[in-house]
């Protein structure tokens, strides 16, 4: 049987064991007061707090609740190591505790106008790190998900016009990658692959990236030094977790029809995203393609130069769909839901809905060669889905163990053939 363990990446909202384990047992004061202080954090907008202002928000707080002494909170605090003492100033020691306590804040005074207001504030700015790990966190914190409605609509507002990609042939789109994707080859299976490695590779490249994004976040960028045109892209991938978020957590509680709605919500925003980026790729290739046809002389050349372009923008527009699709995977995809995956991919139709679910249930569950050659029929002809399905079948195979005839079953269904060591090195 084919092992269900995807090599999933970490989760990045998990809490250092020290938030749970090194206060006191007495523990509820003490996190009401580091609750209270990372929004006092949040609504100053700094990160870290002088000791004379901790002595002075200490003395305010006590004055309201009954609360131990000055030194030993400071003393627990500070050997937790949840706050640290740098260069006498006082900081969170871990920056996703502070964002959870934030939320927690916030989602215990979400039905009362203070609530609604910080919630607006939070989407408005939902291009920002910090507000977007709040918005996640509170949907740990709360079952009541109506706050995120209009908030999150209007965080999609940037794509609402922009027709949302469907890998039909003959659309746009399609028409962008048809070329390059029918040059990438993907109907040979090496057998010889072994899927511990194949799966230690890719948590060694979901370890890299997740590296690379929090030394990116080190520095939280604030709204002026973000490029404004990163802006609405930022808001619709955010959003995307956001939604993602409360399909996981709430999976249990909320209706079935209510959970595809979101996740339709969610394909669609993905789609409309790379539609704008391809709209934004088109542009920028005919502006460079005539500002190159000025400067050069040669027709032959001309002819080259304009086909290296056409093939560069072709690709990257290539990667931009596959890399939303991959985010769309991560973001929403669960192993309990692969019925409503699929009722998803019916109800939108397209073959870019269908791909998505089909990666979602390969993922994390897995796959029959009856589904794979359904889907297959599906999508005959259509050179560009035909090659995203043989490429996600391979990448099943390489990562589970699969029978050779299983292989051989999934290799025909897709027209494929199975080679013993396609790339092996010898050792």
């Amino acid at each position: 049987m084919p092992q269900t363990s995807r090599g999933l990446p970490p989760c990045n909202f998990s809490l250092p064991r020290c938030y749970c384990l090194t206060l006191p047992c007495d523990r509820l004061p003490y996190i009401n007061f580091i609750k209270e202080l990372a929004f006092h954090f949040h609504n100053l907008g700094i990160e870290s707090i002088s000791e004379g202002d901790f002595v002075d928000f200490f003395t305010i707080y006590s004055q309201k609740y009954v609360f131990f002494t000055y030194d030993k909170i400071k003393q627990k605090l500070l050997s937790s190591q949840i706050i640290v003492n740098d260069n006498s100033c006082f900081r969170f020691g871990y920056k996703y505790v502070l964002y959870f306590l934030i939320a927690k804040h916030v989602s215990d005074i979400i039905n009362t106008e203070d609530g609604k207001n910080v919630i607006k504030k939070l989407f408005e700015n939902l291009h920002l790190e910090n507000s977007a790990n709040i918005l996640v966190f509170i949907t740990h914190h709360t079952n009541d998900i109506s706050f995120i409605n209009d908030s999150l609509l209007s965080a999609m507002i940037p794509f609402e016009d922009q027709e949302a990609i469907s890998l039909n042939k003959g659309g746009q789109y399609y028409q962008n990658i048809k070329a390059i994707s029918s040059k990438i080859s993907n109907d040979i299976i090496d057998q010889s692959r072994m899927p511990e490695e194949e799966r230690e590779k890719q948590l060694i490249k979901n370890d890299e990236k997740i590296r690379y994004l929090e030394k990116t976040n080190q520095n939280n960028l604030t709204s002026e030094e973000i490029n404004e045109t990163t802006i609405p892209f930022l808001q619709a991938f955010r959003s995307i977790d956001i939604v993602g978020q409360i399909v996981k957590n709430r999976k249990g509680s909320l209706p079935k029809q209510d959970i595809i709605e979101l996740i339709s919500e969610i394909y669609l925003t993905g789609f409309r995203t790379i539609g704008y980026l391809g709209a934004i790729f088109t542009d920028a290739k005919d502006l460079l393609a005539e500002e190159l046809k000025e400067r050069i002389e040669d027709d032959d050349n001309r002819e080259d130069v304009e086909r290296k372009i056409t093939s560069f923008f072709q690709l990257i527009s290539l990667q931009a769909c596959l890399g939303v699709f991959t985010k769309l995977v991560y973001s929403v995809g669960i192993k309990d839901l692969k019925e409503l995956y699929e009722e998803v991919a019916k109800r939108i139709g397209s073959p870019a809905a269908k791909l998505v679910s089909f990666s979602i249930n390969s993922y994390y569950n897995d796959i029959s060669t009856k589904d794979v050659s359904n889907l297959a029929k599906e999508l005959d002809g259509n050179i560009v889905a035909l090659q995203i399905l043989k490429s996600r079948v391979k990448a099943y195979i390489y990562t589970n163990h699969t029978t050779y005839k299983q292989k051989q079953q999934l290799a025909q269904a897709l027209h494929m053939k199975i080679s013993p060591s396609i790339g092996r090195k010898k050792i």
